[in-house]
């Protein structure tokens, strides 16, 4: 990857919202010149960050239920195929990008209810301190 194209993926990565920017990182995620993303591909992608973390979190992890929860986020038009137009049309490429090339929106997907719990456990440890 020449400087030109290290920008261009700073630039999508940075700006995950945009359709132009989901479009170029779909490009890297269609690693079969498919056209869409289907169970192996979201699996392979899921795998590879899930990999980096800890062996006891990585028991943790369910490929399987992510890779339905991603199907289920995105509600390709055919179940068994994600498409650029579905992940435009979702809104939620952003957090499909995350999920798949980003170890730490990964991390921040998968133990999402932790975190919920733990600053539900912050505020209320600020509030009885703060009152008290």
């Amino acid at each position: 990857m020449d400087y030109k194209g290290y920008l261009n993926f700073v630039l999508a990565t940075e700006n995950r919202h945009e359709p132009q920017s989901l479009r170029y990182l779909f490009r890297f995620l269609d690693i079969k010149n498919q056209g869409y993303l289907d169970s192996f591909t979201i699996n392979y992608f899921s795998r590879a960050v899930a990999d980096r973390l800890p062996k006891e979190q990585q028991q943790m992890v369910s490929m399987d239920d992510i890779k339905d929860e991603i199907f289920d986020m995105i509600k390709p038009e055919d179940p068994a195929k994600i498409t650029l137009k579905d992940i435009i049309r979702s809104k939620m490429g952003h957090i499909l990008v995350n999920i798949l090339i980003d170890f730490n929106g990964f991390w921040s997907y998968e133990f999402r209810e932790t975190l919920a719990t733990n600053s539900i456990s912050d505020n209320n440890f600020n509030e009885s301190f703060v009152t008290h």
